[in-house]
């Protein structure tokens, strides 16, 4: 019990340094700092390669397809070795025909993404 406690206690130790150390960084809405979301339909951001914020898979940029949420720097770049080996993409479900991309991945996409 008094090991358990102790072990509690460092670990709360832990997270109020933390905080205390992040506090100089953290964003303070009163100076009109905000957290923004990397995805463009999170933020709007005008892209001429989206509609509504949705990227479309056909024309979209390493950059952009990145933005993606579980789509890193390698899957962005199968989908464009893709895209240049069998063409435009003729539905969003031919994503999953690209290794890494899965029923549970793609289910993330599906609302993100047009061709």
């Amino acid at each position: 019990m008094v090991w358990s406690l102790s072990i509690k206690l460092m670990m709360l130790g832990l997270m109020l340094v933390g905080v205390w150390w992040m506090g100089p960084w953290a964003l303070d809405p009163s100076r009109g700092e905000s957290f923004q979301p990397l995805h463009p339909a999170l933020v709007g951001a005008p892209n001429p390669h989206t509609k509504n914020g949705i990227i479309n898979i056909n024309v979209g940029t390493l950059q952009e397809l990145e933005t993606l949420p579980g789509i890193g720097t390698v899957l962005a770049q199968r989908i464009l070795d893709y895209r240049k080996h069998h063409g435009a993409f003729s539905s969003i479900d031919d994503l999953q025909n690209i290794h890494g991309i899965g029923k549970v991945r793609m289910a993330r996409l599906r609302s993100l993404i047009t061709i």
